[in-house]
């Protein structure tokens, strides 16, 4: 479980070396997208909203349940379109800035996300965060009862006998999937221009890199 936890990590390192590492951009509010990111997930596959009951793909989960409960490979990928989202949001007001001035604005939303997180069980009178303790239990990953006949893919992570063994190999695969997207974008003309903004944005601007853009 330790390794799991050191993975995701490291796809989070992974993702700060685009920004810090390629455009050279002293982003100290990256965790704010993680924390998108999760409660995304969180509200998407789990019994938090308990007014609603909505399942689509769930595995390891009574359809009885309450909640919206979608299939988490499919919450992986609306995940990241909710944290891209706001990261557009975000980037809009504070990427016409650099250098300390990113860094303190950057700072405040890494700081705002917490507060926001830990008062969210009464956010305009709804809870939206379930407060200090988290939204809890996740939906456990899996294929579902079809593929396991199949091809013999586990049903749901959770109940199969080498339960740990699966999330290691499956957060190994989602690494090595950020690794590689990390390595093509950096090759890429976009990855370029993010590499010349890092060595002199001046530059970079009289060459014809659209700065807020590439940003």
């Amino acid at each position: 479980r330790s390794a799991v936890t050191i993975i995701v990590f490291t796809m989070m390192a992974v993702g700060l070396n685009v920004v810090v590492g390629y455009c050279g951009l002293l982003d100290l509010g990256y965790v704010a997208f993680y924390a998108i990111g999760a409660y995304t997930a969180g509200w998407l596959a789990s019994g938090q909203f308990q007014q609603v009951r909505f399942h689509f793909g769930s595995v390891g989960v009574a359809h009885t349940a309450n909640g919206i409960h979608i299939s988490l490979w499919l919450v992986l990928i609306i995940a990241a379109m909710v944290t891209a989202a706001g990261g557009i949001l975000i980037g809009l007001p504070t990427l016409r800035l650099r250098g300390d001035y990113l860094a303190i604005v950057t700072l405040g939303f890494g700081e705002i996300m917490p507060q926001i997180a830990n008062n969210g069980d009464n956010l305009f009178g709804h809870n939206i965060t379930n407060g200090p303790q988290g939204i809890n239990p996740i939906d456990p990953p899996g294929f579902g009862n079809t593929l396991h006949n199949a091809v013999g893919l586990p049903t749901d992570y959770l109940s199969s006998t080498n339960s740990t063994r699966l999330f290691y190999w499956t957060a190994l695969f989602l690494v090595v999937i950020t690794a590689f997207c990390s390595v093509r974008l950096r090759d890429s003309r976009l990855g370029r221009a993010w590499i010349a903004i890092r060595e002199d944005e001046t530059a970079a601007a009289a060459m014809g890199v659209p700065l807020m853009r590439t940003k």
